[in-house]
C-alpha cells in the first residue's frame, strides 16, 4: 500500500536529535510531568483555555517519582449528545463520569469534569467513551484540559520552560523521533504546503515533495460595507513564531502622528493560558493606548467573518526583522487567515518573506513589503486612492479562489494519480 505525508514546515535532523529526545525525556519524567501517549490530538485555545482533543480511547503515562502527587485534568464532551466515559489506573477502575452534550458549536469549560489521579510509582491511565459504544476511533470525542501534577518539580518546570525559557519548553514537549529521516523516506509521496516548505524539505531531508496547498473556505467570506479600518489576524502570544504585532502597533502609530485620521487599526486572535502570554498582550495593549486600535482576542468565528468583511486593508507581519536563512521556522508557512482576507475584500499588504509571498501578486491583488518604510508607503496609497482600492478588492476575491476547496481536490487527485491512488 502506498502512504503520503503532509508537511507543513519541516524541522531539521542531525545527528543529535536522539540525543535531544532522550535528555527531554528525562527532564519531563524528573518533572513528574504526564504525557498522553495515544488517542490524543493537538492543542487548541478556547475561551482562553488550553484543551486538547481525545479519541474516544486515549492513554496517558504518569511518571514515576519518589513522592506521591495528583494530577488534575478536566474533561468535556465534544459530542451533540451526552456520553459516558470510564477511567482506569493501571486496568483497575477509577471512576465513571456522565458527560452532558456539548452545547452548540463553542466549547464551555464550565460543562468540564474536574478529574485527580493519584500516582507516583508510574501509571498508565486509560480513558474510554463506554457510551455511546459506536464512535468514529479516529474522531474527537472528549476534550481535555492539560495534565496538571501538584509536584513541585512540575511548578520548577514551569517556570523555567514554560514562562522564562518557552522555545525550550515547545522543543521539550514535541520532540522528533530519533529516526525521523528514515520514517520520512519511507513515504511514497510527501506533499508541502506551500514552495517555501518545499525548500527546506530538501534542504532538511533530502526529499523532494509535491506542492498542495491547504484548502480555505474562501466561500464562507464576502466583501460587506467597507469601513476605513486595517485588520490583522494571528494569535497573541509570545515566543520566537509570534505574529509582529508590535511592529503593526508602531507603523499605526506613525501613520496616525504624520497626519492619518478617521481609520482604525484591528487585531484579532486566539490567547494562550499563562502569565507570560498574558504579559504580551498586556503590553501590547500598553503600546497601543491613545490610538484607534481594538483589540479581539477569542473572537468567535461568526464575529471574524463580519471584521474581515468591513475591513478594508488586511496586515500582516509574522517574521519581520528574522532571518529567513537562519530561522525559516519564524515565518508563515502559508497564510491561510491572508487568503481568507483577500476572499472578503481585504486589500492585504503583507511581510514578502515565507509562504505569503506565494499568496499576493505586487500591485495586482495586494502588496508585499519588506520595510516599515515600504508597509506605510504603500497603505499611504491605498488609503488615498479608493478606485486603485477597489480594483485590488476584485483581484483580491479572484486570486482567493487559487485555494478554494476544488483547488485543493483537483490537485491532491492529481498527486495520488502519480502514485497509482485515486483521491
Amino acid at each position: 500500500a502506498a502512504n503520503a505525508l503532509v508537511v507543513y514546515f519541516p524541522m531539521p535532523t542531525g545527528a543529535g536529535i536522539g540525543v535531544r529526545r532522550r535528555i527531554g525525556d528525562l527532564i519531563r519524567c524528573w518533572s513528574a510531568l504526564p504525557t498522553w501517549q495515544a488517542g490524543a490530538f493537538g492543542v487548541e485555545n478556547t475561551q482562553g483555555q488550553q484543551v486538547r482533543g481525545l479519541a474516544p480511547v486515549a492513554v496517558a503515562a504518569l511518571p514515576g517519582v519518589h513522592r506521591t502527587y495528583t494530577v488534575r485534568f478536566g474533561l468535556a464532551n465534544a459530542l451533540r449528545h451526552p456520553c459516558e466515559v470510564a477511567l482506569e489506573v493501571d486496568g483497575v477502575p477509577h471512576g465513571t463520569w456522565r458527560l452532558p452534550a456539548r452545547r452548540g458549536d463553542a466549547l464551555h469549560m464550565t460543562d468540564c469534569r474536574a478529574i485527580v489521579v493519584a500516582a507516583g510509582r508510574p501509571r498508565r491511565m486509560l480513558l474510554r467513551v463506554t457510551q455511546p459504544a459506536q464512535l468514529d476511533p479516529d474522531g474527537i470525542a472528549l476534550y481535555a484540559t492539560p495534565l496538571q501534577p501538584n509536584h513541585r518539580r512540575a511548578g520548577l518546570y514551569a517556570r523555567l520552560f514554560e514562562q522564562r525559557f518557552a522555545h525550550l519548553g515547545v522543543r521539550l514537549e514535541h520532540p522528533l523521533p530519533a529516526n525521523l529521516k528514515q520514517i520520512v523516506a519511507e513515504y511514497d509521496l510527501i506533499w508541502a504546503i506551500s514552495r517555501f516548505s518545499q525548500t527546506w524539505v530538501q534542504r532538511y531531508w533530502g526529499q523532494a515533495s509535491k506542492l498542495l496547498y491547504p484548502p480555505v473556505a474562501v466561500e464562507r467570506f464576502a466583501p460587506g460595507a467597507k469601513r476605513n479600518q486595517i485588520l490583522s489576524v494571528g494569535r497573541f502570544f509570545a515566543g520566537q513564531h509570534n505574529k509582529k504585532h508590535s511592529v503593526l502597533i508602531r507603523a499605526f502609530r506613525q501613520l496616525v502622528d504624520g497626519g492619518l485620521s478617521g481609520w482604525e487599526l484591528h487585531l484579532a486572535g486566539g490567547t494562550q493560558p499563562g502569565a507570560l502570554h498574558a504579559d504580551y498582550l498586556a503590553g501590547l495593549r500598553a503600546l497601543a493606548e491613545g490610538y484607534p486600535i481594538t483589540f479581539h482576542p477569542d473572537l468567535r468565528g461568526d464575529r471574524l467573518v463580519a471584521l474581515y468583511a468591513e475591513s478594508a486593508l488586511y496586515w500582516h507581519a509574522a517574521g519581520y526583522g528574522e532571518s529567513e536563512q537562519r530561522d525559516p521556522i519564524k515565518f508563515e508557512h502559508f497564510g491561510i487567515a491572508t487568503v481568507e482576507a483577500m476572499a472578503a475584500g481585504c486589500v492585504p499588504i503583507v511581510l514578502g518573506r515565507g509562504g505569503q509571498r506565494e499568496l499576493v501578486e505586487p500591485g495586482e491583488d495586494g502588496y508585499l513589503w519588506y520595510t516599515t518604510g515600504e508597509l506605510l508607503r504603500h497603505t499611504r496609497a491605498l488609503v488615498a486612492d479608493t478606485a486603485r482600492r477597489a480594483q485590488m478588492v476584485a483581484a483580491a476575491q479572484q486570486s482567493s479562489r487559487r485555494f478554494d476547496r476544488d483547488h485543493f481536490r483537483a490537485r491532491l487527485a492529481e498527486t495520488l494519480s502519480e502514485i497509482g491512488l485515486a483521491a
